[in-house]
């Protein structure tokens, strides 16, 4: 499976052309001529998006677990009728319901993404600024 970097990339700009190294926008080298490249904060903010939906959809998975397999599910309906079907597969349905996003817990994940990565690079320039005296110029 790919890393969530390259997943948020392909679904920010389908079919571009792109190399990268690793998971970090630093390593991102753009060769596709007719899309613009995503800013990092697109990225990240695309990330938090796809994990978000990844955790809404584990439902469809406990669901596939617990539903016969096709053969069972039509011989079932041949020999016991669609209605007795129907209640077997809305047991299931009904144990692990149907999640959808919601818009205000969305919106709290992008801005911690964003949050993070401005973090990240705050501590990084106060370490680089940690490397100088600042009264009497480059250590």
């Amino acid at each position: 499976m790919s890393s969530y970097f390259t997943r948020a990339l392909e679904a920010l700009k389908p079919n571009s052309e792109w190399a990268v190294t690793g998971d970090q926008y630093s390593r991102l080298v753009w060769q596709d001529e007719s899309q613009t490249k995503p800013t990092e904060e697109e990225i990240e903010i695309k990330i938090a998006e796809i994990k978000y939906q990844e955790e809404i959809n584990v439902y469809q998975e406990k669901r596939k677990l617990e539903y016969p397999d096709w053969g069972d599910q039509l011989d079932q309906i041949y020999h016991s009728g669609i209605d007795v079907w129907k209640v077997d597969v809305k047991a299931i349905k009904d144990k692990y319901p149907k999640q959808i996003m919601d818009a205000t817990e969305l919106q709290k994940r992008k801005d911690a993404a964003v949050f993070k990565m401005q973090k990240r690079y705050y501590e990084i320039a106060t370490a680089r600024l940690a490397q100088y005296e600042l009264a009497n110029g480059v250590k």
